[in-house]
């Protein structure tokens, strides 16, 4: 259900923040730009791509790659 809002699984069996984990750093677009926004980067553009195409409808569903550009507030 988590990944279905747009959220990396946080539960018992795996407690810890994608950032925060210790083996393959999984995300979703919505915890990456949640990082930026902590972290004071301003994100200028992101793009979804699936197989060389860009992604419109639920790109953080269908997506399998984002693309940011980026800058410090």
């Amino acid at each position: 259900m988590q990944v279905l809002l747009g959220r990396m699984p946080v539960s018992e069996e795996l407690p810890f923040e994608w950032y925060d984990t210790p083996n393959v750093h999984l995300c979703t677009t919505l915890d990456f730009e949640d990082l930026c926004r902590k972290l004071g980067v301003h994100i200028r553009e992101r793009v979804a791509l699936h197989e060389g195409r860009q992604v419109n409808f639920l790109p953080n569903l269908f997506g399998s790659l984002a693309v940011y550009r980026c800058a410090m507030v």
